[in-house]
């Protein structure tokens, strides 16, 4: 059996909270395989992205994918495209986990 799951964190403007760190992660990912997330983590890491310069809300994603021992699927192409003042971004902030 494979628990698949979908995850978007995003801050609550008004308590500034993110919803899906509150959710037990433990319960929630099945150990020895079975369990994929797809996820908008609105984070910048090195871990997952090779373009990142400045890395931005990472450390409860990098911690826990270090610790469910996840592997993330993508392939390093970016998720996210982004134009301004004619300067355009591309970021890796969606991403795939599996045990």
């Amino acid at each position: 059996m494979t628990r698949i799951g979908n995850v978007y964190d995003r801050r609550d403007v008004q308590t500034g909270e993110r919803q899906a760190r509150k959710l037990n992660w433990q319960r929630a990912i099945r150990q020895g395989g079975g369990t994929m997330i797809g996820a908008d983590i609105n984070a910048h890491s090195r871990m997952w992205d090779p373009r990142c310069g400045e890395q931005r809300d990472v450390t409860f994603w990098e911690n826990i994918i270090d610790e469910y021992g996840l592997e993330i699927g993508n392939d390093d192409r970016p998720t996210h495209h982004w134009a301004r003042n004619s300067e355009e971004t591309e970021w890796t902030i969606d991403l795939t986990l599996a045990t």
